[in-house]
């Protein structure tokens, strides 16, 4: 029992001397950075230059897949009345946000991220309303879409569904995982190829253990963090990335975190 705590202790103590260190850069713009600004609607291209000019470690993003196969950057499943599993790309480019930009492909969007040298996209593969078969087509279709773009190194995946991750795992083994869910151990996911988790803050303290995903060599990611003292608080706990609407403050609780080394 002692020596399981001095371990624990360990643990979360590295993961302060991390976050604290210089380079250490943990923050994932939510849906490209949220900023309250109609000239930067969320999972915009503009969004995404935001966050390459804040210095984000990534970008977060959602897709869904077309009626043509298309995977496309949106967050919600219907807009005017049209949803988007049953149209096509071409009935979507109708569509203007915020700023007058048109819905992105996701290639459109990975051609923009090769074109920076540090940027990574979190893409959040999001369900199928139809059928649960076009979770793991719209993995399949991703992947692809990654390759094209010899992102395999730059594109990073989040996911609730497992088959959709696995299915990403066949076709491009390179690019990370980190999966959303909490049925799968640490252990399990290390042996399959993941890379990590990434949950809500709040399933930390109930549903999984940040100490034994990190002691099973697996990365850790929190959402959606926009308090400063939770993102310290999430920070000391040891999580390597967190997904915030505000990487702004994030930004600087890091710096504030830094010059207490």
């Amino acid at each position: 029992m002692m020596k399981k705590m001095i371990f624990i202790s360990l643990v979360l103590l590295s993961g302060l001397q991390l976050s604290a260190q210089m380079g250490w850069n943990g923050v994932v713009a939510h849906r490209g950075g949220i900023y309250n600004d109609p000239a930067i609607p969320e999972n915009s291209i503009a969004a995404l230059k935001k966050s390459i000019e804040l210095g984000c470690y990534a970008a977060e993003i959602d897709v869904h897949l077309t009626k043509d196969l298309v995977p496309v950057v949106f967050h919600d499943h219907e807009y005017n009345g049209m949803h988007v599993e049953k149209v096509t790309y071409n009935d979507l480019k109708g569509i203007r946000l915020s700023n007058g930009e048109p819905i992105p492909t996701l290639d459109q969007y990975l051609k923009v991220v090769m074109n920076d040298p540090k940027i990574r996209l979190w893409i959040d593969l999001k369900r199928s309303q139809l059928e649960p078969e076009r979770n793991v087509l719209l993995a399949q279709y991703v992947a692809q879409v990654i390759q094209q773009n010899f992102a395999e190194k730059r594109a990073e995946i989040i996911a609730p569904m497992f088959d959709a991750m696995i299915r990403i795992k066949q076709i491009a083994p390179q690019v990370k995982l980190y999966y959303i869910g909490v049925d799968k151990t640490p252990g399990t996911l290390r042996n399959l190829g993941f890379d990590g988790v990434n949950l809500s803050y709040k399933r930390f303290d109930k549903e999984y253990s940040i100490t034994e995903t990190i002691a099973a060599g697996l990365y850790v990611g929190a959402y959606v963090i926009d308090d400063p003292v939770e993102m310290e608080k999430q920070i000391k706990n040891g999580v390597h990335f967190i997904t915030t609407n505000k990487p702004e403050v994030l930004i600087q609780v890091i710096e504030k975190l830094k010059k207490k080394l």
